[in-house]
C-alpha cells in the first residue's frame, strides 16, 4: 500500500511516469509484506535530499564505524535519470549477526526540504516500488534425503501392505491404461508447476516426472510396435519419429503464445500460465489414445504381414 502526503503530481521522466513533488514537507509511506523493497528515484540538478524511516524509526547505515541516518542526496548535474535504491529490514541476533526480518513493514520517504549546495531545488521523484522476494535457501541434501526416504517407504508399503489388495489392479493394468495413468501424472505435474514456489517442490515434481518418463515412453513404443506390421516397421517408426519431433515444436509454440498473451494482459510475462497450458496436450493425447482399438490394430498388422509374406 502506498500513501502520499503533501503536494504530488504525475510527470514523465525519460520513458517512465514518476510521482514528483517540490513540497518540502511531502512524504510517501510504503507498507509492504516482505523483508525489503526496491525503489526507483530520479536524480537531477534541481533535486533535494530525502530521509528514510522504517517502521517509525530513522533508517541508519554504517559510516566510518558509526551508525548514521540515511540521507538520499538526489542531486545530479545531468538531466533527471532513474536510480534504484534498496531498503532491507534486518535484525541483529545475540551474536551480532544480521538476519532479514520478513513481515509487514512501513517505509517512509520524506522530503527534508534540504538540498546540496550544487542543487537548485528540493524536488523529489519516485517511480517503481518493488517488494523484494525473500531469499531462498537451497539445500540439496534435504530433497535428496526426502526422496530416499520416500523410495524406502514406498517400497515397504508396496511390498508389505499393498501387494495383495492391489494385485487385481496390477493385473488389469494394460499398456494403454498405464500410458493414460502417466498422462494423468504429467497433467498433475503441470498443475503443480503453476503454483510451484520452493526448491523442495521442484525436486518433488522432478521425482514425479521420473516415475513416469521412461516407462511412458517405453510403453508407448511397445504399444505402437504391437500394432505395426513387422514388414513395414521402418515406415511406421519413421512416421512415429517425425510425429514425436512435432511435440518439440507445438509445445514451445503454445508455451510462447501463452507467455505473450499473459504479458499483453497483465504487463508482466509469466511462465506459470504457460506451464499450466501444457495440460491441453495431455488431455488431447489421452482422448485420442482412448479411441485406439488395440486388438483391431494388432489384427490388421498380422493380416498385413501375412499378405506381404504371401506376395513374397
Amino acid at each position: 500500500m502506498v500513501v502520499l502526503e503533501g503536494d504530488w503530481r504525475a510527470a514523465p521522466i525519460g520513458n517512465a511516469t514518476y510521482m514528483v513533488t517540490d513540497d518540502p514537507d511531502a512524504r510517501i509511506a510504503i507498507t509492504f509484506n516482505g523483508h525489503g523493497v526496491r525503489i526507483t528515484r530520479a536524480l537531477g540538478p534541481d533535486y533535494g535530499i530525502a530521509a528514510l524511516e522504517l517502521d517509525g524509526a530513522p533508517l541508519t547505515e554504517l559510516v566510518d564505524g558509526e551508525l548514521q541516518p540515511v540521507q538520499l542526496d538526489n542531486v545530479s548535474p545531468e538531466v533527471a535519470q532513474a536510480d534504484p535504491y534498496t531498503v532491507e529490514a534486518v535484525t541483529l541476533d545475540a551474536a551480532g549477526e544480521e538476519t532479514r526480518d520478513v513481515g509487514v513493514h512501513t517505509l517512509m520517504i520524506r522530503n527534508t526540504g534540504a538540498r546540496n549546495p550544487d542543487s537548485t531545488g528540493v524536488r523529489m521523484a519516485v517511480d517503481l516500488i518493488e517488494v523484494m522476494a525473500p531469499p531462498r535457501q537451497a539445500n540439496i541434501l534435504a530433497p535428496l534425503g526426502i526422496l530416499l526416504v520416500n523410495e524406502v517407504v514406498g517400497l515397504a508399503v508396496a511390498w508389505f501392505v499393498l501387494q495383495r489388495p492391489l494385485r487385481g489392479l496390477a493385473a488389469s493394468m494394460t499398456t494403454k491404461r498405464a500410458i493414460l495413468l502417466a498422462l494423468v501424472i504429467y497433467a498433475a505435474v503441470a498443475a503443480w508447476g503453476f503454483v510451484l514456489d520452493s526448491v523442495l517442490e521442484f525436486w518433488l515434481l522432478a521425482f514425479m516426472v521420473a516415475t513416469v518418463q521412461g516407462g511412458s515412453q517405453a510403453l508407448s513404443r511397445s504399444l505402437y510396435a504391437s500394432m505395426s506390421p513387422a514388414a513395414k516397421s521402418g515406415e511406421f517408426f519413421g512416421f512415429f519419429s517425425v510425429s514425436e519431433k512435432f511435440a518439440g515444436i507445438i509445445g514451445p509454440i503454445i508455451f510462447g503464445l501463452v507467455i505473450g498473451l499473459t504479458a499483453a494482459a497483465t504487463g508482466t510475462p509469466s511462465p506459470r500460465p504457460a506451464v499450466l497450458s501444457l495440460i491441453v496436450l495431455f488431455i488431447v493425447g489421452g482422448f485420442l489414445l482412448t479411441r485406439v482399438d488395440e486388438e483391431a490394430g494388432r489384427r490388421i498388422a498380422r493380416e498385413e504381414d501375412a499378405r506381404f509374406i504371401d506376395v513374397e
